[in-house]
């Protein structure tokens, strides 16, 4: 769903990644497995986001978040605690079960 943008000068939607049909089908995909390494708060975002908007994620996402998941920890205190609001907003949502 983040592959989608409005181009206003042509007053259309562009979509190269079928990203409204991602969003039809309330699913949350990732386009390749450096979504993770690239910027490491996505992991915790795009759980956000399902959780939220009652979305699913496609399992492989899963695996490649615990895999990945360990490099949030390597970040300077500042980008992790940034991370750690995020992941309380996940908390806060009345749809989650613990």
């Amino acid at each position: 769903m983040n592959s989608v943008i409005f181009n206003y000068s042509e007053g259309r939607i562009v979509d190269n990644f079928d990203g409204v049909e991602d969003i039809k089908a309330q699913r949350i995909r990732i386009r390749t497995k450096l979504f993770f390494v690239i910027n490491t708060g996505s992991i915790i975002r795009l759980f956000r986001f399902a959780t939220q908007l009652g979305y699913h994620y496609d399992p492989e996402i899963m695996d490649l978040g615990k895999q990945y998941g360990k490099i949030l920890f390597r970040q300077p205190f500042r980008q992790l605690y940034k991370h750690i609001g995020e992941f309380f907003k996940v908390l806060t949502f009345p749809n989650v079960s613990y």
